[in-house]
């Protein structure tokens, strides 16, 4: 390619970030009783923008939740 190319789309950087990376860091403040380290990770947590929705995603909701209309 003539021009660099990342490696990793914003998308898929969420995806990992909220799913592996902060809780992981995460578990290791809650094993080392660290207040302030998991402070801080649940407010990163919580702050990180929305990720995109997906079919896993809908697929789970409808499983959890119900078909849409359902009561």
């Amino acid at each position: 390619m003539k021009h660099p190319q990342a490696l990793l789309g914003a998308q898929r950087v969420t995806d990992l970030a909220v799913n592996v990376v902060l809780p992981w860091f995460w578990s290791r403040a809650v094993a080392g009783r660290n207040e302030t380290m998991k402070a801080r990770v649940e407010h990163r947590y919580f702050a990180w923008p929305r990720g995109e929705d997906n079919a896993v995603l809908r697929a789970a909701r409808q499983r959890l939740l119900g078909a849409p209309g359902r009561p």
